[in-house]
């Protein structure tokens, strides 16, 4: 294990010790406690009905570690594409830190809000919201250390975490520490084949034709002793002064260097963090939360080594030809290397109050990340050739990679966001339906980002400051009930109307408004209907970034269809413009057999983008004739450079309509005088889920008057490759409370890509691809396992990608471009993860 793999054990045990140390006795929880709605939860969730509620059974199933991964399964379940809206114990959450990292053990339930109640908490319109009911009394201390392993070779992860909990009613803290520590996986490692080199380099050397002579015959008198032209001899191995004859014996057997064992596919990485959450009532109106988290991750990779192209002249004391000859040399001294730093670091502190049926809330937020990175560069270009002198080095012996000078490029970037809120929610005034309820929100926001690049030949520095003061008001109006019995034949009924305007110095007002109908005809259906108009402001990174130039960034040119390395510009845009997105969504939910929970729920969404801001990695042709100046090329139309800063679009729209299946059985029989008798004992259940994703339309416009991208049928915006129609989701998971087996499968459809020229197009095709996961996890004490130190103790094991499958990409000729190899595509491929898991 590396040094920093051991130092990160080093801390996770000391906190591992901490821990033991301070718990005294095992997990302490009441998981049969009866938790009833407060005045809190009736006064932010009323009148709202969940359309699934998992219990504390479904929740062990999943075999989670906390609420932040229990949540991610549900949303996976649910086809949620955008982060939900998180209220715990019916009080909103604004940063769902508050509560991702405790336990999932502390959650009592589980309840699934219709689609739109996310306005409630001042978000859109369409957006789904989750209630976490938290146990009422609940302590415990876990530790946990995990590897991960690729069956492949070469890489694998060690990590480990440590948790402190405790909750009392309202009262609750949940400190954690973690550590993970990850090898890099070199592209030699996964047999990644190289692009060609201009010239012929290699650590022992290869000689060749002077570049300036104009012609590919490395010597006449060479030539003449071979009995054929010579355009590539290799230099001879362990001969520091070799002969005409010597270069004749390796004449067209070059030597050959794989560079791909001195570059990273996947950089090592090394991540530590740490996070508080605590919450306590002030009075009995009255209740404060704070939050906190920090977090490290360095990146370590290999950029490929010094490369010189030396020209001998006849003169030479060490040439035995007529003619100056040139040598290309590869020096495996101190590989390139890049080193980067990411730290960033957040702090919240919220007072949440309740007066009468208001729920109110002020909060304070300030956010920090600094990213820092330096790589090693080549000072001379590795093409330009060095002409030595007579009192130069035998460039047949040991040379010095001294010859080849190196420079840092450095780049740092800072970002500082800081924000004020208060919000307020409650019913404004009662109809025969119901009340009125209405959610006001303002807020005070500063952003200030900053970065600079250097090098010896190139600086750059750029800044922003943004301030923002921001209002939002929504209404939501019951128009039916049948609770109320107003118009009870129709179902429950309601509007929600929002709007939100947002003024930013410099840029004016930037609006957005929406409106929503909710309508539950009968108690298992629920359908819903919204429209939501805004404008986006770009990120401050987009805007604010500094200009970066890096070097020998592997690329492939759709126009030749080449992998090259080629100089990327990247950093922040300052003429970027606010996006204006209009989305329209239908929805439906149906609870088809709520003895199994079996539920039906199916959505169409729409959306229309202008201006919409993309970077500009590997595209299509299409993008690439809209933006010829962001790819530059040589004199040989050979591609040099490749500006992928980000871009504003003319427009895109999309379509996509996905329906989904869930299900939640209990494989036991259980009524309500039996349950006392069943608890401790087996409890069986099934739970699957199936998700469909059908892509509908999705068309971009690069630049007025350009024609339309289909980029279902060739075009691109990003590396992966055109669009695809259909994408599936399924997982399986049959579980007794905390002992189980989960499988979870996705399969996307075929794509292509178009390649070539407008004149001369041609396409590469990506395959479909499948891939499945298994995970089991039992506790072991109650797999029989009687030894009282076994308590609490949770192994779990896992394979991702357990078919080791990865997207193969052709050519029209069957090719599989250098860019696209299997090991580009996915470096980890299958791994096999072990996980202990002490609840002390």
């Amino acid at each position: 294990m590396a040094a920093s793999s051991r130092q990160s054990f080093r801390l996770f045990g000391a906190l591992l010790c901490l821990c033991t140390a301070s718990a005294g006795q095992s997990e302490v929880s009441n998981p049969e406690i009866v938790v009833t709605a407060t005045r809190e939860q009736q006064a932010a969730l009323a009148e709202l009905k969940p359309e699934r509620t998992i219990d504390q059974d479904g929740v062990l199933s999943y075999g989670a570690s906390t609420i932040g991964e229990v949540l991610e399964f549900v949303a996976s379940e649910n086809g949620d594409a955008d982060a939900p809206v998180i209220f715990v114990n019916g009080i909103p959450v604004k940063d769902p830190g508050d509560i991702t990292d405790y336990p999932a053990e502390a959650i009592s339930r589980i309840d699934v809000l219709p689609r739109g109640a996310g306005a409630r908490l001042g978000a859109a319109t369409d957006r789904r919201a989750y209630n976490i009911v938290l146990k009422r009394v609940f302590a415990s201390n876990i530790g946990t250390i995990r590897g991960q392993f690729a069956t492949d070779g070469g890489y694998a992860a060690f990590g480990g975490e440590a948790t402190f909990s405790r909750i009392a009613g309202q009262r609750r803290l949940n400190v954690t520490f973690r550590a993970r520590d990850e090898d890099e996986i070199r592209e030699s490692e996964r047999g990644l084949l190289q692009p060609t080199a201009r010239f012929p380099y290699a650590l022992a050397g290869n000689l060749f034709a002077d570049p300036s002579s104009g012609s590919v015959e490395i010597d006449p008198a060479l030539s003449s002793a071979a009995g054929q032209i010579i355009t590539l001899a290799a230099v001879p191995a362990n001969n520091p002064n070799p002969t005409l004859a010597n270069f004749v014996a390796t004449a067209g057997q070059p030597n050959v260097t794989d560079l791909g064992q001195y570059r990273t596919v996947r950089p090592a990485q090394r991540t530590h963090e740490m996070s508080l959450s605590a919450n306590t009532p002030l009075t009995s109106w009255l209740s404060a939360s704070l939050t906190g988290r920090i977090e490290q991750n360095a990146y370590t990779s290999l950029q490929g080594l010094r490369a010189a192209v030396f020209v001998l002249p006849t003169d030479s004391p060490f040439s035995p030809f007529t003619r100056p000859v040139a040598i290309a040399r590869y020096f495996e001294e101190d590989p390139l290397a890049g080193k980067s730093k990411y730290l960033r670091g957040n702090v919240g502190l919220a007072l949440n109050a309740t007066r009468g049926n208001w729920q109110i809330t002020a909060r304070g937020d300030y956010r920090y990340s600094r990213f820092k990175s330096k790589s090693q560069r080549q000072r001379q270009s590795p093409t330009t050739p060095i002409l030595l002198d007579v009192s130069a080095p035998n460039p047949f012996g040991e040379l010095s990679s001294g010859l080849v000078d190196l420079y840092l490029d450095r780049s740092s970037s800072t970002n500082k966001n800081s924000a004020f809120a208060l919000s307020a929610t409650g019913p404004v005034v009662n109809l025969p339906a119901g009340p009125v309820r209405a959610n006001l929100n303002a807020s005070l926001r500063h952003i200030g980002q900053s970065g600079f690049n250097e090098n010896p030949f190139f600086s750059s520095s750029r800044s922003l400051d943004r301030h923002e003061r921001a209002g939002q008001a929504s209404i939501e109006i019951p128009l039916t009930s049948r609770e109320n019995k107003t118009l009870a034949a129709v179902g429950d009924l309601s509007v929600t109307l929002d709007y939100g305007i947002t003024d930013v110095r410099k840029l004016g007002a930037i609006r957005r408004h929406g409106v929503a109908l909710n309508w539950r005809p009968i108690e298992r259906i629920t359908l819903q209907g919204s429209l939501n108009k805004q404008r986006l402001l770009p990120e401050a990174e987009q805007i604010g970034e500094a200009v970066i130039v890096s070097e020998g960034v592997r690329f492939f040119d759709v126009v030749t269809g080449e992998t090259l390395d080629v100089s990327q510009i990247s950093g922040g845009n300052p003429d970027l413009l606010p996006e204006k997105v209009l989305t329209r969504r239908l929805s439906a939910t149906a609870m088809l057999l709520p003895r199994i929970n079996l539920q039906f729920n199916a959505e169409y969404l729409a959306t229309k983008r202008s201006n919409p801001i993309s970077s500009l990695p590997p595209t299509s042709i299409d993008l690439i004739a809209a933006f010829p100046e962001r790819f530059i090329r040589d004199a040989d139309g050979r591609l040099v450079t490749v500006d992928a800063r980000p871009v504003n679009f003319e427009r895109r729209s999309s379509e996509q309509f996905r329906w989904g299946i869930n299900l939640a059985a209990p494989l036991y029989d259980i009524t309500p005088s039996q349950a006392p008798s069943v608890r401790g004992k087996s409890r069986p259940r099934l739970q699957a889920s199936i998700g469909h994703s059908i892509n509908l339309a999705d068309q971009l416009v690069a630049r007025p008057g350009f024609s339309v991208v289909d980029l279902l049928d060739g075009g691109a915006i990003g590396f992966g490759g055109g669009g695809t129609r259909h994408t599936v989701d399924a997982g399986v998971n049959l579980s007794d409370r905390e002992v189980g087996i989960r499988l979870n499968a996705s399969w996307r459809s075929a794509s292509r890509l178009n390649l070539g020229t407008l004149s001369a197009p041609t396409q590469l095709r990506f395959s479909s691809l499948a891939l499945v996961n298994i995970r089991t996890f039992a506790d072991l004490q109650q797999l029989g396992a009687n030894e009282k130190w076994l308590k609490g103790t949770r192994l779990s094991f896992g394979i991702t990608n357990a078919f080791n499958k990865r997207q193969r990409v052709i050519d029209n000729e069957g090719n599989t471009p250098l860019r696209y190899q299997r090991g580009y595509r996915d470096p980890v491929g299958r791994a096999i993860e072990v996980e202990i898991r002490k609840a002390f």
